[in-house]
Parts: structure tokens; C-alpha cells; sequence
């Protein structure tokens, strides 16, 4: 079991849908967990104050127009509300104030809204987070649309980790492990969508000076930028377990990096039947 005290990081903007069903797994595995979004996400907003979770509503995650290069994409409401005008929202400058919020101990784990983590997550960690000086990633395997995430809730996956007689086997057929990224000089980096690090490492004495990537004007490429700052052999990949992603059937490479532009997930909708009078 993890001793020391667990605090998760996520942001939703425009994933209240899947934040939902990511906190119901795995916010009793943290003992605090601060969501971050943008002031106009009510429905983010909701799902976190039912989770009991800490809520950080901040502009941080747009940035004006003016001071970009040419070509940056943008993107807002179509009425000139709020946000139009604005770049592609900033992932990197939210995950940072969510860090902001956090105490000075403890290990951090920053996860996005739609992956889910088995009920042996806490106890997995406790066996293979060894070395505060090093960051930690996990695989994940996807799980695409509302029908698999019934079959991956019918498995047992989140009683037991998908363990079988000591072995780590698949809990539904179809799913697959998502890439892992390896760059030729520099090797594996755990990407944001588990990353788990120490808080001593952020910290000179009092002062906080390892903060999160701001660079980027999508929600990519920070996450790569922060694993970056450990060396290859301070990065360390976590064999003990799989953590679930959970997706929509309409969901291709880079979908929503500049904004949530994929179906919403609904897991408890209704299927609809065929004409033949079969599930479809």
C-alpha cells in the first residue's frame, strides 16, 4: 500500500461527460483531487463538487490572439462569446495551476478525464513507486464506446485489476494497449494521460521550481516537454497494471487537442436495435 499521501490533477474542459465516469473509478484512490476548467464549464463544475473533489476555474488555458506566430490555429464560440478569438486552449498552463493548489508532500499523479483506474491502483503503487528522484507512467488499453465500457464493467477490471492467478491478462476481447512514445535519442517518455511523479521533486528548500510546460497552444507536446526534464533512466514505465481509456467510436488521432470536438460519451444510454431485431 502507498504510505505517503496521493493527490491527483485533472482537467476538463468540455469532458464533463467522461469526468464523470473517471472520478466515479478512481477518485477514492486519491487522497485529494483538484479539477481544473474554464469559469463557463458548469457541467464540469458540477461533476467535480460531486466527486468532492477541488474545483480551479481559470482563463489560464487561452491565450489572446495577439503574440502568436501566423498560422497558430484558434478557435471559439461561433457568437463571439467568451473565447473567441482566442488560441486552441493551453493544456499545459491548466495542469499547472492545478499543481499550484497541491501541498508540498505527497506523490502527484496528473490523469486525463477519460482514463480510468483499476481499484488496485493505490496498492500497485505502493509496491513500484521506489524512487521520489524519478517520474512513473502506466500502459493503457483503449475502450472503444459505450458497449465495451459495459463489457469492461461486466469484467471484473475495477475489483481486481484484470489479475488472474497472479497473471496480467486482457478484460474484454477487442481492446488494445495504446502506443507508447520512444524517441530514437531519447527513449520512452510517459506521456500526461497518467504521469506520476514526487513532490520533492518540485521543490529547492521553500521555493517551487519544477512547474509544468506552458509552451504549447494545444493540448499536447507539454506533457512530452515535462517528462523531458528527467533523464532516460529517471523514467520509469510501471509493469504491475494497465489503466483503462476510455473513448468514443468517432475519436481519431489528435481529435480533440484543440478543443472537444468528438461525440459525447454516454455509458448508460440505450443501445438501439436493429431492424433484424438484434443488438446493433
Amino acid at each position: 500500500m502507498l504510505n505517503e499521501p496521493l493527490y491527483g490533477v485533472v482537467v476538463s474542459e468540455g469532458y464533463a461527460d467522461y469526468l464523470d465516469v473517471c472520478l466515479t473509478h478512481n477518485r477514492a484512490q486519491l487522497d485529494r483531487c483538484v479539477v481544473v476548467t474554464s469559469p463557463d464549464d458548469h457541467e464540469t463544475r458540477r461533476v467535480a463538487g460531486r466527486h468532492a473533489c477541488e474545483l480551479v476555474c481559470t482563463r489560464d488555458g487561452r491565450r489572446p490572439r495577439s503574440g502568436l506566430q501566423s498560422g497558430t490555429p484558434t478557435f471559439g464560440k461561433k457568437d463571439g462569446g467568451e473565447f473567441a478569438g482566442t488560441t486552441a486552449f493551453n493544456k499545459g498552463a491548466m495542469i499547472e495551476r492545478g499543481l499550484q493548489q497541491l501541498p508540498h508532500d505527497g506523490w502527484r499523479v496528473h490523469f486525463d478525464a477519460d482514463i480510468l483506474f483499476p481499484n488496485n491502483f493505490r496498492r500497485r503503487l505502493g509496491v513500484a513507486l521506489r524512487d521520489r528522484a524519478c517520474v512513473y507512467g502506466v500502459d493503457r488499453f483503449n475502450v472503444v464506446g459505450t458497449e465495451a465500457y459495459r463489457r469492461l464493467l461486466a469484467s471484473g477490471f475495477f475489483h481486481r485489476g484484470f489479475e488472474h492467478h497472479h497473471f496480467l491478462t486482457y478484460p474484454i476481447a477487442g481492446c488494445t494497449v495504446g502506443s507508447r512514445l520512444v524517441f530514437d535519442d531519447q527513449g520512452w517518455l510517459p506521456l500526461g494521460y497518467t504521469q506520476i511523479w514526487h513532490a520533492s521533486v518540485e521543490y529547492s528548500g521553500i521555493y517551487r521550481t519544477l512547474t509544468y510546460p506552458t509552451g504549447s497552444n494545444t493540448a499536447a507536446h507539454d506533457d512530452v516537454q515535462f517528462s523531458l526534464r528527467w533523464d532516460r533512466e529517471q523514467r520509469v514505465l510501471i509493469p504491475d497494471l494497465y489503466v483503462a481509456h476510455v473513448l468514443t467510436a468517432d475519436s481519431t488521432y489528435a481529435a480533440n487537442w484543440e478543443g472537444r470536438k468528438t461525440a459525447p460519451f454516454e455509458p448508460f444510454k440505450a443501445a438501439p436495435k436493429s431492424t433484424e431485431g438484434r443488438p446493433s
